[in-house]
């Protein structure tokens, strides 16, 4: 699939009970893709099942850390209400064990990346042995399996993620014109860290996959940037946070 973000499709059947860490299935989905992120453009690394597994579980666990502990709860106060869910996660108490499901978790998404990679690359192993996949018509069979599953992965994702929203709404304290605020902020920030880096490293307009990897490593950059300002704001006594300045 071309988005990094549609791969997750393929976990979407796997139960949301304590035998598995749904978070981590989506990460480790996602994760052969990460170091291309890291990097800020595609490398020849992390699409192996067996030499890039503590690649990627380790760069899942990072992840993961980041998103519990820094995005988690403002992502969830300021996305769409249609959008933002509060599903509850069954988790191991045992550290060892919870772990133990994390990793096998994440490891299993490795796989569904990896598999539907090899139907929809010129290099997988699919596509070498089945001769159809390579038939033209107006693209090679595997290019449209490659595109159509990113675009219909990524509509299944938004649709399930509603149909999760509806079960199990999250109630946000922001209304519609903060959240709205948020977002336009996001994209003032990506659009702003962009530039400068594009600035700093021109990059040819031609290589659309490095200017999709920049563009959402600039968007993950801003969110995490105010992800901070919004933990530091809340840090702060309520009385402090409304005092005007002082003249």
């Amino acid at each position: 699939m071309p988005f990094t973000l549609a791969h997750p499709v393929a976990v979407l059947c796997f139960p949301r009970n304590r035998y598995f860490h749904f978070p981590a299935l989506v990460l480790g989905a996602m994760s052969p893709d990460f170091i291309y992120f890291l990097y800020g453009q595609p490398v020849n690394c992390g699409h192996k099942i067996f030499g890039s597994e503590w690649q990627n579980l380790s760069l899942s666990l990072l992840f993961y850390g980041v998103y519990r502990f820094l995005l988690a709860k403002p992502l969830k106060q300021y996305l769409p209400k249609w959008l933002a869910s509060a599903v509850p996660q069954p988790e191991a108490k045992n550290p060892l064990i919870w772990l133990l499901i994390f990793t096998y978790s994440a490891w299993l998404g490795m796989l569904s990346h990896i598999g539907l990679d090899h139907f929809t690359h010129h290099t997988g192993y699919f596509v070498q042995q089945f001769p159809i996949l390579q038939q033209v018509y107006a693209l090679p069979i595997y290019k449209w399996l490659q595109y159509g599953g990113g675009v219909l992965g990524l509509t299944a994702i938004v649709i399930y993620q509603w149909r999760m929203a509806t079960k199990y709404p999250y109630l946000s304290t922001k209304n519609s014109k903060q959240k709205a605020g948020f977002w336009l902020f996001n994209l003032a920030l990506t659009l702003a860290s962009y530039g400068i880096w594009h600035n700093l490293q021109p990059l040819a307009w031609a290589k659309y996959a490095n200017q999709i990897i920049r563009l959402i490593d600039c968007a993950v950059i801003a969110l995490i940037l105010q992800s901070l300002l919004w933990a530091g704001l809340n840090a702060l006594p309520k009385r402090q946070r409304k005092r005007p300045l002082a003249r």
